[in-house]
């Protein structure tokens, strides 16, 4: 999670900036880092970890669907009452509708 949030921010020097500014205000040297208190006020931190969570997630986890009362159609495909439907995150996360670019690592979406 970690490595693809610094692979976005790499790749996108405004973004890294932005992430630098914020985390050398919160911290006064490197060891502060670990103080969970001051973590928990670098919300544009927290934005860019979610963004390239969503862009890459690590886990392929599979929501199971509720079953069907009945056969459907939906486009040209057809679903039987007795299949079980499942989706991916990665699937989610990467449908336009629900998501504006969602190729694109911009962390102030």
């Amino acid at each position: 999670m970690i490595i693809n949030m610094i692979f976005y921010c790499l790749h996108n020097l405004n973004t890294l900036k932005l992430l630098k500014a914020e985390v050398c205000t919160a911290f006064n040297n490197v060891e502060d880092i670990c103080i969970e208190q001051h973590l928990n006020f670098c919300y544009y931190l927290r934005v860019c970890i979610n963004k390239s969570m969503q862009l890459s997630s690590s886990l392929d986890v599979i929501l199971p669907r509720q079953a069907l009362l009945e056969d459907i159609h939906v486009d040209e495909y057809f679903f039987s009452e007795e299949m079980k439907m499942r989706i991916s995150i990665y699937a989610l996360h990467h449908q336009e509708c629900f998501h504006f670019n969602v190729f694109i690592f911009k962390s102030a979406h």
